[in-house]
């Protein structure tokens, strides 16, 4: 990451934010994103918990974006474990209200898959990690279908192993992809919430690198006892 590019990133979103009685949900969890990077981990909490509550307003970024994604990343990394009947919700009402692409998509298979880790119903997810991995050129999806299956395993070095997978595939897009010039490209969220879906099924990952903040996610299980 080019500290140039991030300040530039970190001033706007900042300057959108902080100057604004109300900021949109994209804008919130940016900002967030940034002051991880800074290591001002309560600053970016509270600000993925109030980028969280807008997703459940009107005409949210996520739902105009079709990213169901970010709404589990950020509800994750708030650390509101209390808001999952409201994630439940918000996700059964996009999966009601969208085309059948879009329901099916690989997004939203990931976001249902991380939810029922994190809060399992007895929901078989087998199908979504068959769909998940059944493009090997799709990278990160093919990754994060593989770290779903090693945590229903409880298998660390599996985990670790396809982790690393999903962060180099994040690196790609984040250097010369579409998450080039977003905050987005400086952290990998899912990484993020698939490391702490890892842990509460017993499992302490060995990751480094520059897109996953190890700090950060000890206070969020700190933060969400």
């Amino acid at each position: 990451m080019k500290q140039a590019e991030f300040e530039r990133q970190f001033n706007f979103f900042r300057n959108r934010v902080e100057h604004a009685e109300k900021f949109s949900d994209y804008e919130g969890f940016a900002l967030a994103i940034c002051y991880v990077k800074l290591g001002e981990f309560l600053m970016a909490q509270k600000l993925f918990e109030k980028s969280c509550l807008a997703m459940f307003g009107q005409r949210p970024d996520w739902r105009l974006a079709a990213h169901s994604s970010w709404l589990v990343d950020v509800w994750v990394l708030s650390g509101r474990k209390d808001l999952y009947p409201k994630i439940v919700e918000a996700l059964d009402v996009f999966r009601k209200e969208n085309i059948k692409s879009i329901v099916n998509s690989l997004l939203t298979q990931y976001s249902c898959g991380i939810v029922e880790l994190l809060h399992p119903t007895g929901m078989d997810i087998s199908q979504s990690i068959r769909n998940l991995t059944a493009k090997p050129s799709i990278k990160d999806m093919y990754a994060i279908g593989q770290v779903f299956q090693a945590i229903l395993d409880r298998d660390k070095n599996a985990v670790n192993t396809a982790m690393e997978k999903l962060l180099v595939a994040h690196q790609g897009q984040a250097k010369h992809g579409m998450l080039r010039e977003t905050p987005e490209g400086f952290i990998s969220m899912p990484g993020m919430s698939l490391a702490y879906a890892a842990h509460q099924y017993g499992l302490d990952l060995d990751i480094v690198s520059e897109y996953f903040s190890a700090d950060y996610l000890a206070f969020l299980l700190e933060y969400s006892k």
